[in-house]
């Protein structure tokens, strides 16, 4: 699969899908760049205030926070040394030591 060219689909129990062979999957992954994955295991703050926090870490490049589901954030990082910076840590307390765990996407990441 090339960029700009379309996979063509099968069907698969009525459904038309699509299949992508693991160098397909790595191949669009990496266009992602530096991504992280967040889960707040006990209760999940409000945006604003997760946004905060990622400011309060001082980062050099620029990053985005976005909500996943109830449980979980991606946050995309511009640098890969912020990207490594805050996966070193692994966990961090925010306001109320609510813990956020936090660790690379990879392209088989499914919530539990």
């Amino acid at each position: 699969m090339e960029d700009g060219v379309i996979k063509p689909f099968q069907i698969m129990n009525g459904l038309p899908t699509f299949i992508f062979s693991k160098k397909e999957i790595t191949n669009m992954s990496t266009k992602f760049g530096w991504i992280a994955v967040g889960k707040f295991p006990i209760k999940r703050p409000t945006m604003d205030d997760i946004r905060l926090f990622f400011i309060s870490l001082d980062f050099v490049g620029a990053f985005q926070v976005g909500l996943y589901d109830q449980k979980y954030i991606l946050i995309q990082f511009t640098l890969e040394s912020d990207f490594n910076r805050v996966r070193q840590k692994g966990t961090y307390y925010m306001q109320d030591n609510v813990p956020i765990k936090i660790w690379k996407w990879e392209p088989g990441f499914r919530p539990r």
